[in-house]
């Protein structure tokens, strides 16, 4: 079966927000493959200066490296078009580092990625469509010198030549933004990734990939018991059946949960964001099985093999 969508969150209080409080969340809100971050500010005088963060042409389960983000925001003419305020700062494990340059009110919007297609053979197909990342956004007040880690999602991987008998897409990953604090780090948004899709070849049955959600709550897979999503920032689970195998989605606080898989067909699940811990292996799409089936997105989208694979969200997909 597909995979399911990861879940949501905004900030609701503390010093960073101001009343009324304005943020939102749409299941599905990006049409885009990849996920990407935009951050307005605002002047006293009205005028606005966007700052537009995507994962610097990276792909798969790994994060950008520093060359690729150092190449995307400086550039040539780059840094005055996507980061005109000069907030990028460095890229470590995949995880992008801004520092804010201006204090006042910022309009952060996050998008996860997209799941990825369950097979080459049903690309085309109308049928056959992965999850869509979900969008989220609210209006922060920051100060000057604030550090904000950014997770970017990425898409799971584009399918290879392969038609076999069953096989699933990889989830896509999760796009995160948090604030960095010296005790606990205070996450700001997290924005869903869609659940991969699913094609069995023989009998010619697709499932679509569910959308990123705008609960909390990361969405089940259309598969058998075991498929849970994660709740209350954990991540989503793996099947216990070998022949669907498929890994569940990263999420804020834990892993993606595979300890129920088999470990002869293991495709890995997502990694966790560890609430902002930033390590060799934070938000890590999963590995899969086989090099022919897809690898989960960074961002915490899980692998795929036989069956869909979960989104990264707040919570992860199942």
């Amino acid at each position: 079966g597909s995979g399911g969508g990861g879940g949501a969150f905004f900030v609701k209080n503390g010093r960073l927000s101001f009343e009324p409080l304005m943020v939102e969340s749409n299941a599905g809100g990006n049409f885009r493959r990849d996920g990407y971050v935009e951050i307005e500010y605002v002047d006293v005088s009205g005028n606005t200066t966007h700052v537009h963060m995507t994962s610097c042409g990276a792909t798969g389960r790994l994060g950008p490296t520093s060359q690729q983000c150092n190449i995307y925001y400086t550039a040539g003419d780059a840094k005055k078009i996507v980061d005109p305020l000069g907030m990028y700062q460095q890229t470590r494990f995949g995880i992008q580092e801004i520092k804010i340059s201006k204090p006042g009110f910022y309009k952060i919007e996050a998008y996860g990625a997209m799941g990825g297609f369950g097979s080459c053979c049903a690309r085309n197909s109308q049928n056959n469509k992965p999850g869509r990342g979900a969008k989220v956004w609210g209006v922060f007040r920051l100060q000057a010198n604030d550090k904000l880690h950014v997770a970017v999602g990425q898409d799971g991987n584009f399918c290879e030549k392969v038609c076999s008998t069953q096989s699933g897409g990889a989830g896509g990953g999760g796009s995160f933004v948090w604030l960095e604090k010296a005790t606990n780090n205070m996450l700001l948004l997290a924005a869903g990734g869609g659940g991969g899709s699913y094609h069995q070849a023989n009998t010619n049955v697709d499932r679509w990939g569910t959308d990123g959600i705008a609960s909390p709550t990361g969405v089940s897979g259309t598969r058998n018991s075991g498929f849970a999503g994660g709740a209350r920032g954990m991540g989503g689970f793996s099947p216990s059946r070998s022949n669907y195998v498929a890994g569940g989605g990263g999420g804020w606080v834990g892993d993606g949960n595979c300890s129920t898989s088999s470990t002869s067909y293991l495709s890995k699940c997502g990694n966790g964001a560890a609430q902002g811990a930033i390590a060799e292996s934070t938000l890590e799409g999963g590995k899969p099985f086989r090099q022919e089936y897809r690898n989960g997105g960074f961002g915490g989208g899980g692998a795929a093999y036989s069956a869909g694979g979960g989104g990264g969200g707040y919570s992860g997909g199942g």
